[in-house]
C-alpha cells in the first residue's frame, strides 16, 4: 500500500455532526457498519434539496462501499453490507420507512435528526409529495432481509462471495420464495450444497407446481439426477 500524499488543498469537505465522532465512534463495534455508516453520511450529502435521502437498494449498489466491504469480510459482500445497513437503522443512525410507487417499493433512508422526522411524519400522513417518486404511498417498514444470505448458512453451509454473487443472480431469475423453499428442501434432503438447490429450482422452473405447493412436483428428473448430469458435462 502506497503512503497517502495528502488531501489536495480544495477538497470537498463533508459535514458530519459531531454526535457521530463522540457516540458512534464508541459504540460502533463492526467494521462493516461503520464503513455503511460513512459512505451513508458521505451520500446523503450529494443529494440536493431540502429533502435528502437514499434508497436502501443505492447504499447495496454502492460500489465503494461493496469493495471495502469485500476486502474487510470473509463472507458476500451483499450479506453484510445488508447486516451493516440494518445496523445502522437500529443504532439509531438511519431512520427507514417503506414506501410504495407506480414503479414498486423502496426503503428509503434518511439521515435521523428532526428535519427528516418531520419528512417521515408527513409522507405517513401524505402531506409530502417526494421528487422522483409519483404516487407514494408508505407501507410497513421492511423486516430485515436475512432472507435467503442468512437462511443457506443456516441451512447449507458457509456463505462465500462466490456463493453470495450466486444467490444473487438466482433472485433475478426466480422468485424469493422459490429459492427460500428450495434451501429448506435441499436441507432436509440431507443435500448441502448450492447445486442441488438450483437444481430444485430449474426442476420447478420446468415443470411448474402442482396444486400451487412446493415439494409437490412431477418426478421425471429429479434433483439429483439434474445435479449428476451436470457435474458429469
Amino acid at each position: 500500500m502506497n503512503p497517502f500524499e495528502g488531501f489536495l488543498a480544495n477538497s470537498e469537505v463533508i459535514p458530519v455532526p459531531a454526535l457521530f465522532f463522540a457516540r458512534f465512534l464508541e459504540e460502533i463495534d463492526d467494521l462493516a457498519e461503520m464503513q455503511c455508516s460513512l459512505r451513508a453520511l458521505f451520500l446523503l450529502h450529494q443529494q440536493k434539496g431540502r429533502i435528502r435521502f437514499i434508497t436502501q437498494k443505492q447504499l447495496e449498489n454502492d460500489l465503494t462501499l461493496r469493495r471495502a466491504i469485500k476486502q474487510s469480510s470473509g463472507v458476500a459482500p451483499i450479506c453484510r453490507l445488508q447486516q451493516a445497513i440494518e445496523g445502522c437503522v437500529r443504532r439509531g443512525l438511519l431512520l427507514r420507512i417503506g414506501v410504495k410507487h407506480i414503479r414498486g417499493e423502496e426503503s428509503l433512508l434518511f439521515l435521523h435528526n428532526p428535519d427528516s422526522r418531520r419528512t417521515i411524519v408527513e409522507i405517513r400522513t401524505g402531506e409530502l409529495a417526494l421528487p422522483g417518486f409519483p404516487e407514494v404511498v408508505p407501507i410497513d417498514d421492511p423486516p430485515m432481509r436475512r432472507g435467503i444470505f442468512q437462511l443457506y448458512e443456516e441451512s447449507i453451509g458457509i456463505l462465500t462471495p462466490l456463493v453470495g454473487e450466486k444467490l444473487q443472480e438466482m433472485e433475478s431469475d426466480y422468485p424469493l420464495g422459490w429459492i427460500e423453499e428450495a434451501i429448506r428442501t435441499a436441507a432436509l434432503q440431507n443435500h448441502h450444497s448450492l447445486a442441488y438447490v438450483e437444481a430444485i429450482l430449474r426442476r420447478w422452473k420446468e415443470n411448474g407446481p402442482r396444486n400451487g405447493r412446493f415439494g409437490r412436483y412431477p418426478e421425471s428428473v429429479s434433483a439429483r439426477d439434474i445435479v449428476r448430469r451436470t457435474i458429469r458435462e
